[in-house]
């Protein structure tokens, strides 16, 4: 009985405190939403000081057991965290307000996960929902504006080309200057463009050494870590789907150049001034003389008709169009080699998981043709992720991706020859038809009807006779019969696999492996027909080259690391590991000539190997190291770090091995108890760091002497290539950094940044004695600096329920010095100077500080240019300047530097209920740069080529003395337009409005009925509006000092939808 009675009280007991758990923990339900009502789709909802949390479903809505008096934590990367006092409530609505720049919890993949907010470096980050309001092919050119400290340069507007980045300026000379990308904690040596940037969750800029020296010999010139996608646990499938319909034009405004009536009035002025100083002033036997050879210099096309009883249009009373010359045609290339074609871009992905496995699917398709005739990028996409809890102690993921790039790319860009479309819209002759004409400006049919190309060998008739276009160097070729026949096509395949394991043990201690395989196969298809243009000619017959290319890199890591928080205010964290990587580059390349049967591009096709016209080459390096980091952290206030790299690669033969480490500190100032009454500041952290991380050449083998095989008159030869240098070593970035974060009435965020980076032992080409038979071998001297101040300020200006609005401004001013360089190349006379094409380099100036000729305008008595000359005493010492006619006789100045002054971005963000705008835009100011391809625009007498229209009415004539260029004259010759007098030097400062985006997301209440969770339509516009010094000028296209003829940047409109099911 006894017996009983106490199993009975147990039971009761037990009862009771079940009671009490169920009264205390009670069922909390909940919907996470924005601003605008649309749900928030995998926000974390953690109950405070428990690990008990779930996500949120496409709804938006969560479930979880929560004490009574508990408080809910409620997240999600870009928006502002909330804590929710449950206080017996069992229903919450939440809304979340997004905050474009509360990136703390962004994770960087430094060997681990590391959140920005524990970092004490100096880190940036662009988000999806900022990429996903942009219509770029490639994630690089979204970082133009959008970080400070990042100049983002290309050369061409091609779709499906990377832009080149630099962060915080210029780093090394022969060395790598580009920064390192990682992708999902990985090393990445593919082309960004093989990710769909809506695949990516987060783009991070590490600018100093804290994160980047664990990357050690890669990582002196910065690193971008992109982290892709994934997917939520305890989520069902959440589908999503993104269409874009758009398309491109030319985002530059190009060359402004004479239209036919200036153009002919030009060089009639020319040959009159010439007959005015052949004939003793005699203007009537000028007018003469330019009247009877005008024809000759026009090559003998003519636009316009002649008026009865004259031999030319042009009114030798006013030098001027006659009234009655009727204008028969003015064909502008651009109309016919631009064109507008349909741009698409659909992604589909699905994500979810459940208690134990999380995953991310997606698909993706590309189709960007650019706005230039055979020119196009095609990308299709797929990538796979998955994470699985095996146990409680392991964890098992992969990341899958395979890309597809069909990029058809001409190679306009930079080619100072007719092979580049955009000479020929840029450098033609407005003369020149696009399609043939008759002597009454008639367009010319073949037989069939078919309208017939001007080749420029004739196939246009004046009244001269038929016409002679010297621009046309295609073997009397159209551009477009050239172009379109040709082809210029590369196929890559990309396979990126990553698998990795977690195993936790001892609570505290976690070890990661993982392997990653990325390997590249392209193949190259260039065929140069053998019926239109320059291969047409009958020593080539056509050519045909074929390229393959197997690029493999393996990466393997393994990693120790240790986190412990103890007694609530000590939190350690600790991680050693070691990683090797090995990259294979196998190319073979072969031509043939003498194609049999046209526009078959292949091999057998074509008859007669090139000589030395086919080769191959394999090319293996590796690098390895052991790294370790620690940090710690006091009361969330105090935080101290350390990192430390040794690193070894085959690129160098004895001192492979390199140290690089960094420390750092960083204290939240906010968290003081002192702070406590000023409510006002939200957060204000103050950091630095210090530490050295490493640079190497591009090139495999310097180490060692290369040679080179050829043959001469039949017999086989050798001869050597580069100077090898066994003594090669890394190049050492030293940097040290000062930050603060701060957030203040919750309105004003931002950054602030101090940085000194300094490279020693540079990889530097220098000089040899001229017994080598070579100019130069590589050795490490020299020390370049790089420092600046980077500001990054968002304010709030309205935070409604409704209505959200804000701004920010970023930017980064640099300097670029020269500390110390190879004493040999110092000239005393220009003070330990030394020059080196137009720059002036030398202890504490700029590597790209620009020495040129100064043009001082034009003679107002005879016409003539004039430069800048110095006086010089019988010392050799400059006691004034002068003018001089003689180009010869002029002297060299110090004008200022190629590189901009401050670079950066301004972008601001309005919704309204379910309206959102967004507009971005980037700035550069400062900085030098030489226009080449105007400089072609403006010599003086260059018939049957494009003439700027800078010069129509604006060349000194005895009535226009103060006209701001020199005298027109037949053969005459101008130098103020050399790229070593500063007269082109345009100021690369520019303003892009780079981006517009307008979108509606509809109310939920709309979409539930036809079964969706959400939709939204956009509209978008990128690179809307560019302004620069001067019509057909690109800074984006280089920061060395000259701009050349390059693909113009397109500028892209596109409507969209995204929606969720």
């Amino acid at each position: 009985m006894l017996m009983v009675r106490k199993i009975v009280l147990s039971i009761v007991a037990v009862l009771g405190v079940v009671a009490m758990a169920m009264a205390q923990n009670q069922k909390v339900t909940g919907t996470v939403v924005d601003s605008a009502g649309a749900p928030v789709v995998g926000a974390t909802v953690f109950v405070e000081g428990t690990n008990i949390g779930v996500t949120t479903n496409v709804d938006g809505d969560f479930v979880l057991q929560a004490p009574a008096n508990g408080t809910l934590l409620v997240s999600f990367i870009g928006y502002e965290a909330q804590r929710i006092e449950v206080a017996g409530k069992t229903s919450f609505n939440v809304v979340l307000k997004e905050n474009l720049q509360a990136i703390d919890e962004v994770v960087v993949q430094t060997f681990g996960e590391v959140k920005k907010k524990d970092m004490t470096g100096s880190v940036a980050a662009v988000t999806a929902k900022d990429l996903q309001k942009m219509t770029v092919s490639t994630v690089t050119k979204a970082l133009e504006g959008a970080v400070p400290g990042i100049q983002s340069y290309s050369t061409t507007g091609q779709p499906g080309t990377d832009a080149s980045i630099l962060i915080r300026g210029v780093g090394s000379i022969n060395g790598n200057t580009g920064a390192l990308i990682v992708v999902d904690g990985v090393p990445y040596s593919s082309s960004l463009t093989t990710i769909n940037p809506l695949d990516i969750e987060s783009v991070v800029v590490s600018k100093d050494a804290a994160a980047n020296a664990l990357y050690g010999a890669r990582a002196a010139n910065g690193v971008v870590f992109v982290t892709t996608k994934k997917g939520a646990r305890n989520q069902k499938a959440n589908i999503t789907f993104e269409g874009k319909w758009g398309w491109n034009e030319i985002g530059v405004e190009e060359h402004h150049t004479m239209d036919p009536a200036q153009y002919i009035e030009h060089f009639y002025l020319g040959l009159y001034n010439y007959g005015l100083d052949g004939y003793g002033g005699d203007a009537a036997r000028a007018h003469g003389l330019a009247q009877g050879n005008l024809s000759t210099m026009l090559r003998r096309y003519m636009p316009y008709s002649i008026p009865e009883g004259m031999s030319t249009p042009i009114d030798p009373t006013t030098g001027k169009i006659h009234k009655d010359a009727k204008l028969l045609y003015y064909d502008n290339y651009d109309d016919y080699l631009f064109t507008q074609q349909f741009r698409q871009e659909y992604t589909l992905s699905v994500s979810g998981g459940n208690d134990r496995v999380d995953y991310y699917v997606s698909g993706g398709f590309l189709e960007d043709p650019s706005y230039i005739i055979m020119s196009a990028f095609k990308r299709f996409s797929a990538r796979a992720a998955v994470n699985a809890q095996v146990t409680k102690w392991m964890k098992l993921g992969t990341n899958i991706a395979y890309t597809r790039r069909d990029t058809d790319n001409p190679g306009f860009g930079g080619a100072a020859n007719t092979g580049n479309a955009f000479l020929w819209t840029a450098w033609q002759s407005p003369l020149v038809p696009y399609y043939a004409r008759d002597p009454q400006g008639n367009i010319i049919l073949d037989e069939n009807g078919n309208k017939v190309y001007e080749n420029g060998m004739g196939t246009t008739t004046s009244v001269y006779g038929p016409g002679l276009d010297i621009f046309n160097s295609m073997n009397s070729a159209h551009p477009y019969q050239s172009f379109t026949h040709d082809i210029n096509n590369q196929i890559r395949d990309n396979l990126f696999a990553n698998a990795y394991v977690d195993i936790t043990f001892l609570k505290d201690f976690k070890f990661t492996a993982n392997i990653t395989l990325d390997n590249v196969y392209a193949a190259a298809t260039y065929y140069s027909n053998n019926e239109y243009g320059t291969a047409a000619d009958p020593s080539w017959n056509g050519i045909v080259e074929k390229v393959m290319n197997n690029y493999m890199s393996l990466n393997t890591q393994q990693m120790l690391s240790y986190h412990k928080k103890i007694n609530k205010v000590h939190v350690v964290d600790a991680m050693i590991g070691h990683e090797f990587s090995k990259d294979e580059d196998v190319t073979v390349d072969a031509y043939k000539k003498n194609v049999f049967y046209p526009g078959i591009p292949e091999l057998g096709n074509a008859i007669t190997p090139l000589e030395d016209g086919s080769t191959s080459s394999t090319v293996k390096t590796a690098i390895e190291g052991y790294f370790a980091r620690a940090n710690y952290t006091y009361d969330d206030r105090y935080t101290v770090s350390a990192s430390y790299r040794y690193d070894g690669t085959s690129m160098f033969k004895y001192d492979k091995w390199g140290h690089f480490w960094s420390v750092g500190a960083s204290w939240k100032i906010n968290n003081e108890k002192w702070m406590e009454n000023a409510t006002w500041v939200n957060d204000l952290r103050l950091r630095a760091t210090y530490g050295v991380s490493g640079n190497r050449l591009s090139s495999a083998y310097p180490y060692t002497n290369l040679w080179g095989i050829g043959e001469l008159n039949g017999q086989p030869t050798i001869s050597q290539s580069t100077i090898g240098n066994r003594n090669l070593s890394w190049e050492k970035n030293k940097q040290v950094d000062v930050g603060v974060d701060f957030r203040l009435w919750d309105r004003v965020y931002g950054t602030l940044d101090y940085y000194n980076r300094r490279t020693h032992d540079l990889i530097w080409s220098r000089p040899t004695p001229s017994s080598t038979g070579l100019s130069s071998r590589l050795e490490n001297v020299g020390v370049l600096e790089n420092s600046g101040f980077e500001f990054d300020v968002t304010v709030d200006l309205i935070k409604t329920k409704n209505v959200y609005w804000n701004i920010s401004i970023n930017g980064a001013m640099s300097q670029n010095k020269l500390i110390d360089f190879p004493a040999e190349l110092g000239n005393p006379a220009l003070g330990g100077n030394y020059v080196s094409g137009a720059f002036l380099r030398g202890e504490g100036k700029s590597y790209y500080n620009l020495y040129l000729f100064k043009y001082a305008g034009v003679n107002p008595e005879n016409g003539n240019e004039q430069f800048w000359k110095q006086i010089k005493d019988e010392n050799g010492n400059v006691i004034g300047d002068e003018l001089t006619e003689n180009y010869a006789e002029a002297s060299q100045y110090e004008i200022g530097d190629a590189m901009p002054d401050i670079v950066g971005g301004i972008r601001t963000t309005f919704q309204w209920k379910g309206f959102d705008l967004t507009v971005a835009a980037a700035y550069q100011l400062g900085g030098l740069q030489w226009d080449a391809a105007s400089a072609n625009l403006y010599e003086v007498w260059r018939p049957g080529f494009a003439v700027s229209d800078d010069l129509a009415g604006n060349t000194w004539t005895p009535e226009n003395p103060n006209a701001e260029y020199p005298r027109v004259i037949y053969n005459g010759v101008w130098d103020f337009g050399s790229s070593r007098c500063d007269a082109l030097y345009r100021k690369a400062s520019y303003f892009n409005l780079k981006n517009v985006n307008v979108g509606y997301t509809l109310p939920k209440k709309w979409t539930s009925k036809i079964g969706l969770q959400s939709l939204r339509v956009f509209f978008n516009a990128d690179n809307l509006c560019f302004i620069t010094a001067h019509d057909g000028f690109d800074p984006r296209a280089g920061y060395t000092g000259t701009a050349f003829v390059n693909f113009p940047q397109a500028r892209t409109f596109t409507f969209g939808l995204t929606l969720n099911l």
